[in-house]
């Protein structure tokens, strides 16, 4: 939920600045991506753990919806 928390707090602050000023849909989608980018880089050795190791799809999945402090 942390991956998804950061991109709903990112799109929330672009849907209020776009009451004030004007910005393009694609800013909207580009600061949702690069406000994910951290985690997404965090999640990259647990992957290829389950691609190249014995983990699981599980874990993986386990560890990208996981509440902060409390991941596996």
């Amino acid at each position: 939920m942390d991956i998804f928390a950061h991109a709903l707090w990112a799109g929330a602050a672009v849907a209020l600045a776009r009451r004030r000023w004007t910005v393009p849909t694609h800013t909207l989608i580009a600061t949702a991506v690069l406000a994910t980018l951290p985690d997404i880089f965090h999640l990259l050795p647990i992957a290829g753990w389950w691609i190249l190791g014995d983990g699981s799809v599980q874990a993986l999945w386990a560890y990208a919806v996981a509440v902060p402090g409390r991941q596996p």
